[in-house]
């Protein structure tokens, strides 16, 4: 108090005991300091959220970051996040129905739910929490924590998963345990009930005992030591071996082992993945042993058809000599009836003279498919001029083309020039595929062109023979017969180069032949490396393409051969054939060891 002039009398003050209300800050500290420390520590994020007028979120720890990748700001009052946003439309509704019932009954919640995580992956968490009421009975908050149960969701799947796959699986499935204090090494800890099926063992007989149990044939020490080593350096190992059931019986086994590690890294167990192969192992020793006896009879029918072969390639000469000279004794049985003027049996030694020389055309076929096929057929390469391949050609296909009406046009591209090659198998080639195009071919126009092309020389395509491959382009020669007889049609064209096959029964009735010039011809194109393609139209007429290279490869040495001689006038010249013969004063020596010839 002061007196009149201002000055201080006395002292009056209050003195209470704050002690407990010390106390009580110091506790109220504490409580704090316990739940921060409760907040920092806790595994999940701690939550409140206040019904004012809606749920709404009024508190969450910083946790909340690591499980949803958002911030507790970007909850906490937020008017554009909620968890609604980030939890999926199909899980919504029953967290929904069960929150709303655990505050009817006053109980907590407990829910396991997805969410969207920020970074675009979905999460699993575990929420429990419960709803707080004032002392009217009116819930204004509900408190809980949200726990980030990912990873072990995923292990419980793939451990559900793991279980679904052993107990329905065919297969036997035995699981070991790595045993460091006690032998066996390897412990068997369990074996589903197929292994029981596939051994006989039941899951007592063997749990606690080595796998080697199964084990025991001097077959498998090999495979045995490969899964000892790869089990020392953990890694899978696949293998088969011969087990051995209950009752002794062996059996093939196929298995599958592999690791199984925990959190630091260690193996601490072995799955196997065991199956029965012993049928399969039986289909595969019986497949080899029927692929052996095809390979057998394969060769025995290689070998008898090369016997047969080379049979008739020798036979050649036995075979063409006596009917030469049926053939010629006919011609001078003929020039003799004639002079003696009994002009009545001439036609019957025409006869004799048409059939030897059919028959005698059919034999050389027949002898030389078989010479190619038991390689004997040579190649007598040389250079000759294509012009005067294709006069002798015209020359001796002009009667056979006439006799159906047909008329034969030769085309030449430019100067074509000469090629090295076997004359006597192009020339024949060349006759092959003009008489098969007169035969099928009435009062219709019979085509042989000849053109020069460029193309790789290392393999020949004859399904795109223009493009060219990776080598040098080299000159090719091919010589085009086409004609507008009676075609043929796609399945035709599929067995057109099968030895002894024609288009179709009808064919040979009507055409005759042994359908063997076309296989012979191709075979002598792709004796000088080149080819024969066909395209044909069923009424529309065939073309047959020759497809040489300009220069034949010398693949054997062969004799020598004299020039090719000058050509004979045309058939169309006064001047026959025999006459410009005569006319050159030729000279011919016949040699042949055969009495009658």
């Amino acid at each position: 108090m002061r007196d009149e002039a201002g000055k201080p009398t006395r002292l009056t003050g209050i003195v209470m005991d704050i002690t407990e209300r010390k106390q009580a800050e110091a506790t109220l500290r504490e409580r704090e300091q316990r739940f921060r420390s409760l907040l920092t520590n806790i595994s999940g994020a701690v939550y409140r959220c206040k019904n004012d007028p809606q749920w709404t979120m009024e508190f969450i720890s910083d946790a909340i970051k690591d499980i949803t990748g958002y911030t507790a700001d970007d909850f906490i009052d937020s008017k554009t996040l909620s968890f609604d946003n980030i939890i999926p439309p199909e899980d919504s509704a029953m967290i929904g129905q069960t929150v709303e019932r655990a505050i009817q009954h006053r109980q907590p919640y407990v829910l396991e739910y997805r969410i969207n995580h920020a970074d675009g992956q979905v999460r699993w968490v575990y929420e429990k929490g419960q709803a707080i009421v004032d002392a009217q009975g009116a819930v204004v908050c509900l408190d809980g924590v949200i726990v980030d149960i990912t990873e072990r969701t995923q292990k419980e799947e793939r451990l559900r998963l793991l279980e679904s796959v052993v107990v329905n699986t065919n297969d036997a499935v035995v699981i070991t345990k790595t045993s460091l204090s006690e032998p066996p090494a390897l412990k068997i800890v369990y074996v589903n009930e197929a292994f029981t099926t596939m051994t006989g063992y039941s899951p007592d007989a063997v749990m606690g005992k080595s796998p080697a149990l199964l084990q025991g044939a001097a077959s498998n020490l090999a495979v045995i030591e490969q899964v000892v080593a790869a089990l020392a350096h953990h890694e899978p190992v696949h293998g088969e071996v011969i087990a051995y059931r209950q009752d002794g019986s062996d059996f093939w086994l196929e298995f599958d082992i592999l690791p199984v590690a925990d959190q630091q890294g260690d193996v601490t167990h072995w799955i196997a993945v065991q199956r029965d192969i012993s049928d399969r192992k039986r289909i595969e020793a019986e497949r080899k042993q029927t692929e052996a006896a095809l390979r057998k009879s394969k060769d025995a029918a290689k070998a008898a058809n090369l016997a047969k072969s080379q049979f008739l390639a020798n036979m050649s000469h036995e075979l063409r000599t006596p009917l030469n000279a049926i053939i010629g004794y006919s011609e001078m049985l003929q020039e003799d009836i004639e002079e003696l003027e009994a002009g009545d049996i001439v036609p019957d030694l025409e006869k004799i003279r048409g059939a030897g020389k059919h028959l005698l055309a059919l034999i050389n076929d027949i002898l030389n498919i078989s010479k190619i096929e038991a390689g004997k057929m040579e190649l007598y390469l040389e250079r000759f001029d294509i012009h005067h391949l294709l006069q002798d050609v015209q020359a001796t296909m002009q009667p056979l083309v006439s006799q159906s009406k047909n008329t034969l046009n030769v085309e030449v591209s430019g100067d074509i020039g000469s090629v090295y090659a076997d004359l006597t198998k192009v020339r024949q080639l060349l006759l092959n595929l003009l008489s098969n195009a007169a035969k099928f071919t009435e009062q219709g126009t019979i085509t042989l062109s000849v053109d020069s092309v460029l193309r790789g020389a290392a393999s020949f395509d004859p399904i795109d023979p223009f493009t060219p491959s990776a080598d040098a382009l080299t000159p090719w020669i091919t010589f085009t017969v086409s004609d507008t007889g009676i075609g043929m049609s796609l399945e035709q064209l599929e067995t057109v180069f099968q030895a002894f096959t024609q288009a179709d029964p009808s064919t040979t009735r009507k055409y005759g032949g042994t359908g063997l010039g076309l296989v012979i011809s191709r075979r002598f194109c792709q004796m000088m490396g080149g080819d024969i393609t066909v395209a044909s139209q069923l009424g529309q007429g065939s073309t047959f393409t020759v497809w040489l290279p300009a220069e034949v490869g010398d693949r054997r040495p062969a004799p020598e051969r004299s020039p090719l001689p000058p050509l004979p006038p045309p058939l169309d010249q006064p001047e026959t054939r025999e006459a410009a013969a005569i006319a050159t004063g030729s000279n011919v020596l016949v040699i042949d060891d055969d009495p009658p010839s």
